[in-house]
């Protein structure tokens, strides 16, 4: 009993953070966004109390994601829609904020409090909708591409653990894909096999031939085996159908029945980004107002959509201003790691530069500049990415 250690009021605020990141954070109600906020602030605030430091923390290219959720407020005067950027802006608030709460978090304990919760929390909704699903694609809580994302990340937090030598994470692998699968996510799909992929090869190239044989015999059997599963379960097969279709729509750059944004939706994601793209003509350097392209669809289509694409929605939103600020931001984290990885070899990096090229990949069919999961997954990204050069310079 003397090993157990009693829980701070910094560790139930980490705890509820992470909750709220996984859990809450996938409800739209303006109500649990700033209830989200005020819990990324004090806990923010706690820490840096409990540790007699309230000195500035800086991180790789945060001061980009700063300007932007400035400009996103400033576009809050010239929008059409007040409540549309109040609504909005939350969200971003609460990506700066968790942002700052994972590097400080890093910064006075270690970056396992962060993905272990995650994962625990991740595995507890997976969980949850895989009691409750129907085989509809349709997830009793968080919906079908959210619940996607966190499969993705999930998924690369795992074999962030594996290279670090806790190979027993692996076991979470199958819980994780089933569940991708299940979702029928195409866009989370496609980036977690193009991830894969890449991640396998880099692994491969720096491994004896005697082990690139055992790997290749391995992935042989893996895809064996799930193939099999699929052949048997008319869900798991639907959602192959459906990701199948979407490579193929990306690959001829045609529309194609059952793939994301298909034939079967009356105005597809192609119509939208171009209608987008007309908008932002109209309003090039500031747009239109963080999420007023809803207004805009609204007087187009009748219905407040959104272009289902993060560079066109940002562009429409908050011009060409915002559009630079927010890739500046994305740009300089994604640059330091492949740094990081040149100069220190270590596969741990490559994970965090393959999270970070899906969640491009994603972006193209979602908006995800304000996204929670992402935000966790680059910070914890750059403080790998620091232990690594701070390392080789030791030696």
């Amino acid at each position: 009993m003397s090993n157990l250690r009693i829980l701070n009021i910094s560790d139930i605020l980490i705890i509820l953070s992470v909750f709220s990141i996984v859990v809450l954070s996938l409800s739209s109600t303006i109500s649990v966004l700033l209830f989200t906020s005020l819990i990324y602030f004090f806990t923010i605030v706690i820490i840096l109390n409990t540790n007699s430091s309230f000195i500035t923390f800086k991180s790789v290219g945060l001061s980009y994601y700063y300007y932007f959720f400035l400009f996103c407020i400033v576009s809050f005067f010239y929008a059409q829609n007040h409540s549309l950027v109040f609504i909005e802006l939350v969200r971003v608030l609460n990506a700066l904020l968790v942002f700052y709460l994972v590097g400080i978090v890093v910064r006075f304990y270690n970056i396992d409090r962060i993905l272990n919760l995650f994962l625990f929390f991740s595995i507890g909704l997976f969980i949850y909708n895989l009691i409750n699903f129907q085989f509809s694609r349709n997830f009793e809580y968080g919906g079908v591409n959210p619940v996607g994302v966190l499969c993705f990340y999930s998924t690369f937090i795992v074999f962030y653990y594996y290279f670090i030598g806790k190979k027993w994470y692996l076991l979470m692998l199958p819980l994780f894909l089933f569940t991708l699968i299940s979702t029928a996510s195409q866009k989370a799909i496609i980036s977690l096999i193009i991830g894969l992929i890449i991640l396998f090869a880099i692994m491969l190239f720096r491994q004896k031939r005697r082990n690139i044989i055992r790997y290749f015999f391995l992935v042989v059997i893996a895809v064996a085996v799930t193939s099999l599963i699929i052949k048997f379960n008319s869900s798991l097969a639907y959602s192959v159908d459906r990701t199948s279709a979407t490579i193929e729509s990306i690959i001829f750059g045609v529309e194609v029945e059952g793939a994301a944004g298909g034939l079967e939706e009356d105005d597809t994601r192609t119509l939208l980004i171009d209608m987008g793209i007309s908008f932002w003509k109209e309003s090039p350097l500031i747009g239109f107002g963080l999420n007023n392209s809803r207004e805009l669809f609204y007087y187009k289509l009748g219905r407040a959509t959104y272009t289902h694409n993060t560079p066109v929605e940002i562009l429409v939103s908050v011009g060409f201003v915002g559009f630079l600020l927010y890739y500046m931001f994305v740009l300089k984290n994604l640059f330091f790691l492949i740094k990081a990885y040149l100069i220190g070899r270590k596969e741990v990096s490559v994970v965090y530069i393959v999270s970070i090229f899906g969640m491009l990949l994603m972006s193209y069919f979602q908006k995800m500049y304000a996204d929670l999961p992402t935000m966790v997954i680059m910070a914890a990204g750059i403080h790998v990415a620091k232990i690594n050069i701070t390392n080789k310079k030791r030696k």
